[in-house]
């Protein structure tokens, strides 16, 4: 199984032996039968210039994927919004869905069911793909692509997606779905594939949808005082670097709710403190889930 020494030297392999399913990485999840046993490698078996060849290609097959991924839950969503009777409620539910999945807790349970996606995770596979929106999401901690394997091996399980993959797709499409209303806020008339989107100015949110919204995402960091720490660490002078905050936090859209918020403007109705609603919205939410509000936030309150 594994191959690493010839005569008490490292066996070297070459591109084409890992791209041509010849060898697997150790660090890639792999499935074989008893009278079938793959050669087993680390990256010690490749020299330098194999290795950063590997990695690029695993980093472009695992774009690809995330890609084949989004272009087909894009396809699927227009086609079902086309045909919705409850297009509002069909476009909140996705975006819930996605948050679900990468940062509700996950129940106790071998197998857990999607109700609105009707579908299946195990355990362990929607354990890992929180743990990867936390670290590479979240926190921008870098784990590279070791675990992607070469098209050509057949020592992978193709009919389960990687976690890793699946997480990103998940992130990727949150962010699209949330674009429209970003878009609908914009505009009268904004057409999605030439079908309109429209969301009622009047409407009344349920609490989860109101947990989905930017606002109360970028309020959140506010009340729980991380945003103290991102203003600190972004600020020059007196200015901050509103974009870097966002950048960090992993959504660009959030920059002109901070700005708004720091700077106690509302041109675009973006200052979160200027709302009574939300901000008492976000009080009973942090009460409720034992976060402690600090004082900057109570602060800010009008």
């Amino acid at each position: 199984m594994y191959n690493y020494l010839i005569m008490g030297k490292i066996k070297k392999y070459k591109y084409d032996n890992w791209w041509n399913g010849e060898v697997t990485l150790n660090y890639s999840r792999n499935v074989w039968r008893k009278d079938d046993i793959p050669i087993i490698v680390e990256w010690v078996n490749f020299n330098e210039k194999d290795t950063r060849r590997i990695k690029e290609k695993q980093k472009e097959i695992f774009e690809q994927k995330v890609s084949d991924f989004l272009i087909k839950i894009k396809d699927d969503f227009l086609k079902q919004f086309d045909g919705s009777l409850m297009k509002n409620e069909l476009w909140r539910d996705e975006i819930q869905q996605c948050w679900d999945i990468m940062f509700a807790p996950i129940p106790n349970s071998k197998i857990i069911t999607l109700n609105h996606w009707d579908c299946s995770f195990e355990f362990q596979d929607l354990m890992d793909i929180q743990r990867y929106i936390k670290r590479k999401i979240k926190k921008g901690i870098e784990d590279g692509y070791d675990y992607i394997h070469s098209p050509q091996c057949k020592y992978q399980d193709k009919s389960i997606p990687d976690s890793r993959i699946y997480a990103r797709f998940v992130w990727e499409y949150c962010k699209w779905l949330e674009s429209l209303i970003i878009k609908e806020e914009k505009t009268e008339n904004v057409e999605l594939k030439e079908k309109a989107i429209q969301v009622p100015k009047n409407r009344i949110d349920s609490d989860e949808v109101k947990q989905s919204r930017i606002w109360f995402k970028v309020g959140l960091h506010f009340a729980n005082g991380e945003m103290d720490t991102l203003i600190l660490k972004h600020r020059k002078g007196t200015m901050t670097n509103c974009t870097a905050i966002a950048s960090e936090l992993g959504n660009k859209n959030f920059r002109p709710y901070i700005s708004e918020s720091i700077n106690g403007t509302n041109e675009n109705d973006k200052n979160i403190f200027a709302n009574n609603e939300k901000t008492n919205f976000i009080i009973r939410y942090c009460e409720s889930s034992s976060i402690t509000v600090v004082d900057s936030f109570k602060n800010r309150l009008k």
